[in-house]
């Protein structure tokens, strides 16, 4: 008897009614030593619905038998899903008949929930083995790679007949339960309300109820999630809880929540609802003086409305404006210098050398001491042949009346004597000579009025640079304040949010709303709150102290926030630039070397000074940055079920690197970096108004 029920249980068994489906499902190749396939079912669900993705081996008696080593599987990467490793989804079915051979099949399998609708494309899934080439111990091994089917799952969102209205995304089987963690209090003292979702399906990403209590203040606090994926459809329980205030005594009732969900089980809308609790409120405080966290302690609330920032400097036209202005007057200056060196060297020698000779005639000292003017201060050899003019346009050109006028005299009686016939004055080329050391040395040179041209641009263009016009946030800040001095917390936080909506560029509403926050214990809110608000005010050390109490630390390199202001580096940029520009103009324009040399040197300068204003500007900005809310780790795959990568804290600032799907790649302090879920990351970057 014993021998006959050995044979029975060493025989070869045929596939059974509970064999994976992938098993029932699955004719192996007869010619083939191991076959490979995969298999997703149902291949119709929900968004959000649980599906079952499973991969089979069978390997056949001889196969396994040669094997020296087990084989290397690769599970396929999913995209635009989440799975969780189950951990009954390996099994191992031995002696099975199909056909006319036996197997040894072994079994994959995953629970994925699909996060968006449309045709999901799941990829193959590979398997690597080796098998020697003969039967000799030292035999050489030939390796074989198989990769499975391209499997394809479609997911569909839930109809939209009869959908509720208040439904925020919730698909599967589910409970909902609530539990206060005291049943009396009092007033102005808060309790802690527990909401319990438990059930089937993708609990880890279920939404957080919406709560509204008209006697008392709710604030969002914390979430715990458990998830029991060691059966065939996931299950768990994720709980949130709120911080509930009370404004007044006496019995109170948190009334029913309801929590709408899609069942694609009976493929029907459902609603949930919580048992109504009972809070007996004793008379109390009528107002709550300071925030419930003495975390907020350290950001005092802020209570003058000072209206938006401007836009950064360097995102507006202006600037940009003057930035490509500045470099016009030294290329005139430089452009018509080299027309005048041209003009000279087809002249010959230059005027004022000429008239060094005493040997010179009366036309010849009227001709070469106007050209000499014309050369000095760009007159034209027209304006300075009229000599009652001489004097005004040297007036114009910045020259003193005495100088003026004596040259005015000079060329008269050069003039008068050129047509008498008389000759020139002894003294005549030295007291020439004088007139025109002077009027070099009063004159105002055509480089030094595009300097003054050039000035005068840019104090009609930074003026353009000023404050934006005020935003409508001021009534909203006010209503915050006021709700905050009655100890309407989360009335305060809903204000200070839409005085932040309005104005997004206005600090006071960031800061207030960071004390809010934390004053609700939402320290992630709290950290994105003032983070908006420093890199707005980098000099504001109310909210860079508030940021320091914070657990997650803020001194590394992604965290740091330079306390520079933007517009500050930038026109600080801005001026190098100018002042190096408008150098080189007037060093061109006196012909000094020295000056040019300095110019240029000054020029590098700003050109370094932009680059580390540019470095301010992103940096504050905070475009790719993100507050993490803590929890899990960071996974080293864009799955629930991947290995943990590295452990992070509620309120760390994060680098997006890359995002797929639901899942965003970060890099922290610190050199740790992985995949989280989006819904996890709240933005740095101020929203549009």
């Amino acid at each position: 008897m014993i021998a006959a029920l050995l044979l029975a249980l060493l025989a070869p068994q045929q596939p059974q009614a509970g064999d994976p489906a992938v098993v029932s499902r699955t004719v192996p190749d007869a010619g083939l030593g191991v076959t490979f396939r995969a298999l997703v079912f149902p291949d119709t669900v929900v968004v959000g619905q649980q599906a079952r993705y499973q991969v089979a081996v069978f390997v056949t008696e001889e196969v396994r038998e040669r094997l020296r080593r087990n084989p290397e599987f690769v599970p396929p990467e999913l995209r635009a899903m989440l799975a969780y490793d189950q951990r009954g989804g390996y099994t191992v079915l031995h002696n099975r008949r199909v056909g006319d051979r036996t197997y040894e099949i072994h079994v994959f399998e995953r629970a994925v929930f699909p996060l968006t609708a449309g045709v999901h494309r799941i990829p193959p899934a590979e398997l690597t083995y080796a098998l020697p080439l003969g039967s000799s111990f030292f035999s050489r091994e030939e390796s074989h790679t198989l990769r499975s089917d391209v499997v394809t799952l479609v997911a569909v969102d839930p109809p939209a007949a009869a959908r509720p209205p208040a439904w925020s995304g919730a698909v599967g089987v589910l409970t909902v339960t609530s539990r206060l963690d005291a049943h009396d209090t009092r007033a102005g003292e808060p309790v802690t309300l527990t909401l319990r979702i438990a059930g089937e399906g993708n609990i880890n990403l279920l939404p957080r109820p919406s709560l509204a209590i008209g006697w008392a203040a709710a604030v969002p606090a914390g979430e715990r999630v458990t998830v029991d994926s060691s059966s065939q459809l996931v299950r768990g329980a994720k709980e949130f809880d709120w911080l509930v205030t009370p404004r007044a005594a006496g019995e109170q009732e948190v009334p029913p929540v309801a929590y709408p969900y899609y069942d694609p089980v009976r493929r029907r809308w459902e609603d949930a609802r919580t048992a109504p609790e009972t809070l007996h409120v004793a008379p109390g405080v009528a107002a709550i003086a300071a925030p419930v966290s003495p975390q907020a302690a350290v950001a005092p609330l802020r209570r003058t409305w000072r209206g938006p920032l401007p836009p950064p400097i360097a995102t507006r036209l202006p600037f940009w404006l003057a930035v490509a202005l500045v470099p016009v007057p030294a290329v005139l200056v430089t452009g018509r210098r080299a027309w005048r060196r041209r003009s000279r060297h087809a002249r010959g020698v230059p005027a004022a050398m000429r008239l060094r000779d005493r040997r010179l005639s009366v036309d010849e000292a009227r001709r070469l001491f106007r050209r000499a003017l014309d050369e000095r201060l760009g007159l034209g050899t027209d304006a300075v042949a009229v000599t009652d003019d001489v004097a005004h346009l040297l007036r114009r050109a910045g020259v003193t009346a005495s100088t003026a006028e004596e040259t005015a005299a000079l060329l008269a009686g050069l003039d008068a004597a050129a047509f008498a016939g008389a000759p020139a004055p002894r003294d005549a080329g030295t007291r020439l000579r004088a007139l025109l050391t002077a009027i070099d040395r009063e004159a105002v040179r055509v480089g030094a009025r595009a300097v003054l041209i050039a000035v005068a641009s840019l104090a009609v263009l930074v003026p353009t640079l000023g404050s934006a016009p005020g935003e409508r946030g001021a009534r909203a800040f006010a209503d915050g304040l006021g709700a905050w001095q009655r100890g309407e917390l989360a009335v305060a936080r809903d204000r200070f949010a839409a005085a932040a909506g309005e104005a997004p560029r206005a600090a006071d509403a960031w800061a207030n709303l960071g004390a809010a926050a934390i004053a609700g214990r939402d320290t992630a809110a709290a950290a994105q709150a003032w983070q908006r608000a420093l890199r707005l005010e980098p000099g504001a050390a109310d909210v860079r102290a508030a940021i320091g109490a914070l657990p997650a630390p803020t001194d590394g390199w992604i965290a740091w926030v330079p306390p520079v202001p933007g517009d500050l580096a930038a026109i600080v940029a801005l001026g190098l630039w100018s002042a190096a520009w408008l150098g080189l103009a007037a060093a061109v324009s006196r012909g000094s070397a020295v000056g040019a040399v300095g110019a240029s040197l000054a020029l590098v300068l700003a050109l370094a000074a932009g680059l580390a204003a540019g470095v301010v500007h992103r940096r504050l900005a905070a475009a790719p940055l993100a507050v993490v809310r803590g929890g899990d780790p960071l996974r080293s795959l864009p799955a629930l079920g991947a290995d943990p990568a590295a452990q992070i804290l509620t309120g760390e600032i994060a680098r997006i690197d890359t995002a797929t799907g639901p899942w965003a790649r970060i890099t922290l302090d610190g050199d740790r970096g992985g995949w989280i879920a989006r819904e996890r990351l709240l933005e740095l970057a101020l929203p549009n108004p």
